[in-house]
């Protein structure tokens, strides 16, 4: 691929690849870096940790 996450290259990328707007993307990562990466560029995202991980069931359910 030649990008690595938090480079936005690395989103657009993926982007291009699915053919899906930015909006229909969703990172979970444990790297908080790389979550507000995501979401600065439109994406869903969760940071998960052993502190968040209680609520991702309910970020998943928000999704849809």
């Amino acid at each position: 691929m030649g990008h690595a996450k938090p480079d936005p290259a690395y989103f657009r990328h993926i982007e291009a690849w699915s053919g899906a707007a930015a909006q229909n993307h969703v990172l979970i990562d444990d790297t908080q870096a790389n979550v507000k990466a995501a979401c600065a560029l439109g994406w869903q995202g969760f940071h998960f940790t052993n502190e968040t991980r209680g609520g991702l069931p309910a970020f998943l359910d928000q999704l849809g």
